[in-house]
């Protein structure tokens, strides 16, 4: 059986990954409403940004737009960087104020500069992007990488996918990848792991090292990622420096099939005339311990692979 490489499955990881986020609430604050009302109305601005982050979204009360704007816009106004960052967001999404994706930018890039990561993810994209202003993918890719930094899987992901796939003045470096897909492999993402483990397996960053790329791909397959799972049995069914176990290539196929992976499915079509009934036995051993039965292949392999 010819060799085939590990598909590109990064691209385009997530479709929403250049629209902008909301930060998260503040650890130290309360979630009562009634007592962020109380801070807000005592000064604390960032409790005037929490409360105005549950009007934005509607949790635990009503969503007012005009409250949620009132709350944040004299915390932007006073230097916090958490009402900067969340009066960009609005100005960019023209909620509850005229969208101006300059000022929008504006807003956000003070909340970077402050050191807000929410706003550094989302001033990368916007540069990338060319929102608000000309596109400057090496601002966009910096202020990402301080994103990702501070620990936001979102901009460590984003940074994988771009160097893998390119998109929006970057180029394709694989190699760039693998300081992002190391912290976010070992934060226990599985996606993240299926990259790291294509890093290892096609030695770019790193030699080329086929335990660590089957360790990776086994801990992503094993959170039920279908592509890890694909990429698993690959390494298992052919030629590729390990020992064959067509068992364990069945086994992890007939999983990513199962989940409507197509990569998966088209390569059980293609593995199975190869495999003894021996091998598909045991298989189905593997499958019926775990309660789930074998995928019925097609005759021929199907598109979107």
């Amino acid at each position: 059986m010819k060799p085939r490489h590990l598909l590109l499955f990064l691209a385009g990881w997530l479709g929403s990954v250049s629209a902008p986020v909301i930060a998260g609430p503040e650890a130290r604050l309360p979630v009562d409403p009634a007592a962020l009302e109380q801070l807000a109305a005592a000064g604390d601005h960032d409790a005037a940004c929490s409360l105005a982050r549950l009007h934005l979204l509607g949790q635990g009360v009503s969503r007012d737009l005009a409250k949620c704007l009132a709350l944040v816009k004299p915390a932007a106004e006073a230097g916090n960087p958490k009402g900067e960052a969340l009066f960009g967001y609005l100005l960019l999404e023209g909620k509850g104020v005229p969208r101006n994706e300059e000022e929008g930018l504006r807003w956000t890039l003070k909340a970077a500069e402050h050191g807000d990561a929410a706003a550094q993810l989302n001033a990368g994209n916007l540069l990338l992007k060319g929102t608000g202003a000309k596109a400057d993918p090496v601002a966009g890719i910096a202020w990402l990488e301080k994103a990702a930094a501070a620990g936001r899987l979102d901009a460590q992901k984003r940074l994988i996918d771009l160097y893998f796939s390119g998109g929006d003045g970057v180029e394709v470096k694989e190699a760039n990848s693998l300081p992002w897909a190391r912290r976010a492999a070992e934060a226990g993402d599985a996606w993240a792991q299926t990259a790291y483990g294509t890093l290892f397996e096609r030695g770019y960053g790193v030699g080329q090292d086929l335990v660590q790329a089957e360790h990776w791909y086994r801990r992503a397959a094993e959170q039920g990622h279908a592509r890890a799972m694909y990429a698993l049995a690959r390494l298992y069914a052919e030629d590729l420096g390990r020992v064959k176990d067509h068992v364990e290539a069945y086994y992890w196929l007939n999983r990513g099939a199962s989940l409507s992976d197509t990569a998966s499915l088209n390569y059980l079509t293609e593995l199975l005339p190869s495999l003894s009934a021996a091998e598909i036995s045991a298989g189905n051993a593997r499958l019926a311990a775990d309660g789930l039965k074998p995928v019925k292949p097609h005759a021929r392999p199907v598109g979107g692979s």
